[in-house]
């Protein structure tokens, strides 16, 4: 919330998603350096502070270019080119692992992907600059939040607390031997190499259907929130498969109307 106001206030939109991704992107190869769960805590909470500085900048950004393109299919590519990152990385993590090396070693690695991503967001502020150049027509005239605002807030906050993150499940699925520790970054590239098709497909019919698009997207991730603690592997993997991490995310197309 701060940043997206401080962007707003200032214009300093690249500014802050610079931060917010330099942030974001390094503290997970710094967990090769982390000696103590204490350590490693700070960097996965600094990674989660970076992802919720740029996100606000960053869709609103995209949010010019979708008046030509639709809302659903550009905030569904923007969230599937991020599900193919959080897709690779636990497939070098997996390969580090299987290839007799350690979790550090593979957090080690993916200091390359953090500077290629780096050097990509280099070359998107020198092609656009001003990205409000690339909308069609004027922008949303800056307003009070209206009642279906919130109620949609309230709605995303109550789905949010259902659900349960990967890290908590991978824990589970190794604590209670489910499985080995290998096969944790494979289920999770698993999961999201799924939701990028489903962000896609999911995103493609929010432009052509509407609402009833993202009703049913948050449905079906909901009724699988049951399964996460299942003790077969395979219902596991079969739920990771069909469900894919962000089969909710078609929610942020509506976000372009709110600019």
């Amino acid at each position: 919330m701060p940043a997206g106001y401080a962007a707003d206030r200032t214009g300093r939109y690249w500014l802050i998603t610079f931060i917010g991704y330099v942030i974001n992107l390094f503290a997970v190869p710094a967990m090769a350096l982390a000696g103590s769960w204490q350590v490693a805590a700070a960097l996965v909470l600094a990674e989660r502070i970076g992802r919720a500085l740029r996100k606000p900048t960053v869709e609103a950004m995209l949010s010019y270019t979708t008046g030509e393109l639709g809302k659903g299919w550009v905030y569904a590519l923007n969230t599937s080119l991020d599900e193919i990152g959080a897709t690779l990385g636990p497939l070098i993590i997996a390969l580090v692992l299987l290839l007799k090396g350690d979790f550090r070693t593979g957090y080690a690695f993916l200091t390359i992907s953090a500077v290629m991503a780096l050097v990509a967001l280099v070359v998107a502020r020198v092609s656009f600059p001003l990205p409000s150049r690339l909308g069609q027509g004027d922008t949303a005239p800056a307003k009070d939040f209206g009642k279906a605002y919130w109620l949609y807030m309230l709605a995303g906050a109550l789905f949010a607390a259902g659900l349960m993150s990967f890290e908590l499940i991978s824990y589970h699925l190794t604590k209670a031997k489910i499985t080995s520790e290998q096969w944790i970054p494979v289920m999770l590239a698993i999961s999201t190499g799924f939701g990028v098709l489903a962000n896609l497909a999911f995103g493609k019919a929010y432009d052509r259907i509407g609402l009833p698009v993202v009703i049913a997207a948050v449905s079906v991730s909901a009724a699988f929130s049951p399964f996460r603690v299942s003790r077969r592997f395979l219902a596991c993997a079969v739920r990771h498969a069909a469900l894919g991490r962000r089969l909710r995310d078609p929610r942020h197309a509506t976000q372009g109307d709110r600019r």
